[in-house]
């Protein structure tokens, strides 16, 4: 694992607004968030071998988070399951759908993705020659707005660079390529799910904190995987938390709200069968 120099292209900016979701954070330069944005700007190189051990690291961790789980949902005394769902901050009216959910086997293994942040070092073990890779475990996204927003700008970034510099010094490795597969991997669960879940005939909603940008920007991300990859005539909608209104106090939207059975409705008052949302718990 090590960096490699690249070519700060012209107009860099233009082109993340003109192909990115996250525009705010990955064309500012002062936040130094995108690698054009820093003094020396650079890519990182991974030997076949690292990658392999972060596949494996990400299957066994995610093996050992769904083997916590089923641990978590055990009722080993009445109650126990939901004292550790109490302990969470969860409140009560919610424990039997969250524990119907995970313990739920006709459709099961509905999940769409999760995101493991790792911190990772080469190690020196003897000589400079033989090295070994640590890797550790920050965090579990499980819900993040920007779980693929960064991804896919990294690839639209590979793919310009490389006819931008095809040849020569500045040109990246000839066998380089991005390592990680989210766009297809994320269809192929929307697959999954749209089969399962009948989104063809009943629809997605996508609920967003409408403060919250980012929040609109990976709806607007996951809408356009969903149209691209496995049926453009699923129909879709953005619903927002709270009601929306312009700088005169004029409404513009409705937010989310129920209905006087209980059923959760859209801005347009109609019942939403199936609802993401984006906003953490």
């Amino acid at each position: 694992m090590h960096p490699i120099k690249i070519k700060r292209r012209f107009n860099w900016q233009g082109h993340i607004k003109a192909n990115a979701y996250q525009v705010d954070a990955l064309g500012n330069p002062e936040l130094h968030y995108w690698t054009e944005a820093l003094e020396t700007p650079y890519a990182v190189q991974f030997s076949e071998a690292e990658e392999e051990a972060l596949i494996d690291t990400t299957e066994a961790l995610w093996e050992m988070s769904c083997e916590f789980l089923d641990r978590f949902f055990t009722e080993e005394t009445p109650g126990a399951v939901g004292d550790r769902l109490t302990r969470l901050g969860i409140l009560p009216e919610y424990h039997q759908a969250i524990a119907n959910s995970w313990n739920r086997e006709e459709p099961e293994d509905l999940e769409l993705a999760t995101r493991f942040d790792f911190a990772l070092r080469n190690d020196v073990v003897g000589d400079v020659s033989n090295q070994a890779l640590t890797i550790k475990l920050f965090e579990i996204n499980g819900e993040t707005p920007l779980l693929g927003a960064e991804t896919v700008y990294q690839w639209n970034w590979f793919c310009h660079y490389r006819r931008l510099f095809p040849f020569g010094s500045k040109a990246l490795p000839k066998d380089a390529y991005q390592h990680n597969e989210y766009w297809e991997k994320i269809a192929d669960r929307f697959r999954v799910l749209a089969e399962a879940l009948d989104f063809k005939g009943r629809g997605v909603s996508f609920l967003v904190d409408e403060n919250l940008e980012e929040d609109t920007e990976m709806a607007m991300q996951l809408i356009q995987i969903l149209h691209d990859e496995v049926d453009p005539e699923i129909y879709t909608q953005i619903i927002t938390l709270r009601d929306n209104y312009d700088e005169n106090g004029e409404m513009i939207n409705r937010g989310i709200g129920l209905d006087y059975e209980g059923y959760i409705v859209d801005g347009q008052n109609d019942r939403v069968p199936i609802l993401w949302k984006m906003y953490d718990w």
